[in-house]
């Protein structure tokens, strides 16, 4: 959190449990809201912003291997 802004990407069934980590209860000032998510690394750190995406049961590692991204 000290070292770069962090983006918390929204998981099916995982919502709350993110709102709630450790790191969100020790950096509430931190928080930018979803809205300002593209301003995410415009600012020093820590920031860090929940980001809700459409949900997906597909694992990071599927997505990557996909090649959707390449």
């Amino acid at each position: 959190m000290q070292a770069m802004p962090i983006g918390v990407l929204a998981r099916p069934g995982a919502r709350v449990d993110a709102r709630k980590s450790v790191a969100a209860r020790c950096y509430p000032n931190a928080r930018l809201r979803s809205r300002d998510a593209a301003a995410l690394m415009d600012g020093p750190s820590p920031r860090w912003c929940f980001v809700n995406l459409p949900l997906s049961d597909q694992s990071s590692t599927a997505l990557r291997n996909s090649g959707a991204w390449d």
